[in-house]
């Protein structure tokens, strides 16, 4: 029986499957958002429209998520 150092088996790591969260990233809903920006989901919905606002990803017809490292990306290019 073979010994299997730590060092192979991070090595080998790049072949195992990801997950959808891994793949994808996380998304956030209105209301994720607002939470965490401490805000109402009127005052998202209105940063959604000005043309520096974060960009929703639509999935299917009446449901918008954002990803969270667009929200990331927003929050350090608008809150620094």
């Amino acid at each position: 029986m073979a010994n299997i150092k730590q060092e192979d088996v991070a090595a080998d790591s790049t072949t195992t499957a990801t997950t959808p969260a891994q793949k994808h990233g996380v998304f956030l809903d209105r209301q994720d958002l607002a939470i965490r920006w401490n805000t109402s989901i009127s005052t998202v919905k209105r940063i959604e429209k000005r043309k520096d606002g974060i960009k929703p990803i639509r999935i299917g017809i009446r449901t918008l998520r954002y990803r969270e490292v667009d929200v990331i990306a927003y929050e350090e290019a608008h809150h620094n």
